[in-house]
């Protein structure tokens, strides 16, 4: 959330979720973000 915040322009704000302990140990992030028609780049 804080990296499409802070490091990508125009900012997008993410659907966010954490899956925990897929396998032993281990979690899975999810990040969704909506299609738009604006160009965004990394910073």
């Amino acid at each position: 959330m804080t990296a499409c915040r802070d490091k990508v322009r125009l900012e997008i704000i993410p659907y966010f979720e954490i899956i925990r302990d897929v396998e032993p140990g281990k979690d899975v992030a999810v990040v969704q973000v909506e299609h738009g028609w604006t160009v965004h780049c990394v910073w």
